[in-house]
């Protein structure tokens, strides 16, 4: 454990000095370009906590690629994750905080007059966060760290047990309400129509169908492994839910005659 936080910290240690060595430089240019200093705060703390995010998938994604079948072609894998944190990740992250988190900075700054007066205003279980700049600040930061340990999880899980599966049956029911809950949480507002609502529906429904396809990858132990829970326990109703080795049921009927 120790030897694997110590390889995952030290190996990008070196960009991260040279980030650190030019934020004097950095902040420095802001304020004399008339930048509030609350807003550099802000933005400091939003990248960190956006690149421990972006950090522990990145370890996640080389940890699981590594002992696929294709570990080979781990430079491959390396640019296609890249790729999709250049091109989808930091773009998402760049337009939810300036459209979302840093709206209220529009009246103190004039670098967000644009976002405040063609973004729409967003509102989270009636909480109307973009109105608020802590609100907003809180919502993001909580989200950010929330994705970070349900990573970690992961992360940890198939650095002990390799032969395990990515995620258990525990952090799956807990990924799969959270999401839920923030998707289902962005339609619960007084300004949206009925339209809209049904919409969020529609929006559910969606995701629920990503997450039941990405899950049954996710959770599907080995052949081994899941013969040796066919053959050596006597299961009951609560382990066919929170067992890690459980199988589904289609697949449990599949094995059985192969036997």
């Amino acid at each position: 454990m120790g030897n694997f936080a110590g390889e995952g910290l030290g190996v990008p240690l070196l960009p991260v000095l040279l980030i650190v060595a030019a934020m004097p430089l950095h902040v420095a240019s802001g304020l004399w370009g008339g930048v509030s200093l609350l807003w550099l705060v802000s933005y400091y703390i939003l990248v960190t906590f956006g690149t421990a995010v972006v950090f522990s998938l990145a370890m996640l994604f080389g940890l699981v690629g590594s002992r696929s079948p294709l570990a080979k072609q781990q430079t491959l894998s390396a640019v296609g994750f890249a790729g999709l944190a250049l091109l989808v990740m930091a773009p998402a992250f760049v337009t939810w905080n300036a459209e979302v988190t840093w709206r209220g900075f529009g009246t103190v700054s004039p670098l967000f007059n644009e976002f405040r007066n063609y973004s729409t205003p967003l509102a989270w279980l009636y909480l109307p966060i973009t109105d608020n700049m802590l609100m907003a600040h809180l919502f993001t930061i909580g989200n950010l760290v929330i994705v970070a340990v349900l990573v970690w999880r992961m992360l940890l899980r198939k650095f002990v047990i390799p032969e395990a599966t990515l995620v258990s049956k525990r952090l799956s029911y807990v990924g799969v309400f959270y999401l839920n809950v923030l998707v289902w949480g962005f339609f619960q507002s007084s300004s949206l129509s009925d339209r809209a609502r049904l919409a969020g529906v529609g929006a559910l429904l969606g995701l629920n169908i990503v997450i039941f396809l990405g899950l049954i990858f996710a959770l599907a132990p080995s052949r081994q492994m899941l013969l040796d829970w066919l053959r050596y326990r006597r299961h009951s109703l609560l382990d066919w839910i929170w067992h890690d080795s459980s199988p589904s049921v289609v697949r449990s009927l599949l094995i059985l005659p192969s036997r």
